[in-house]
């Protein structure tokens, strides 16, 4: 799991999240909900609108990998930035347009640096949380100076 681009623009931040095929659905990984909720337990009262009237806890269940982590990274902003409350985020995909594994997360807010940090962040909780459950993320995105380079490319 990796960025491919960040941007961040009238008050968003878009990410492109590419994701291995195998660890893109949490129902692949047995005890997956239970590590997450251990790690963040805020998570537990994520509203998600997904449809189906599921709440996020229950989503965790089966869900897409790239949409876990918009919800750990909007958790880890609130927690960062005590001012704001109530952000928004969406994960889309679209592999006819895009490559394959390719998701799209747009976050309802745009302060680069907290971004920057709190991606930091949700990618060693979740290499934590796959790690329980026995996923291997050995391409795991490090935010190095490489990933800089992809500040304003989407």
């Amino acid at each position: 799991m990796h960025i491919s681009a960040i941007d961040f623009q009238q008050g968003k931040s878009f990410i492109a999240l590419l994701v291995s095929p195998d660890s893109i659905k949490t129902s692949q990984m047995p005890g997956f909900r239970e590590a997450i909720l251990s790690k963040m337990p805020e998570l537990r009262f994520h509203k998600c609108d997904n449809g189906l009237g599921n709440s996020f806890a229950d989503e965790l269940l089966d869900t897409e990998v790239a949409h876990v982590f918009e919800h750990v990274l909007i958790e880890i902003i609130s927690q960062m930035d005590g001012s704001v409350d109530n952000i928004r985020g969406l994960t889309t995909w679209n592999w006819r347009k895009d490559p394959r594994w390719l998701y799209r997360i747009e976050i309802a807010y745009d302060v680069s640096d907290t971004v920057l940090a709190a991606l930091r962040s949700t990618f060693a909780i979740l290499d934590e949380v796959f790690q329980l459950c026995s996923v291997n993320l050995s391409d795991a995105e490090d935010l190095s100076p490489a990933f800089f380079g992809t500040l304003g490319k989407s």
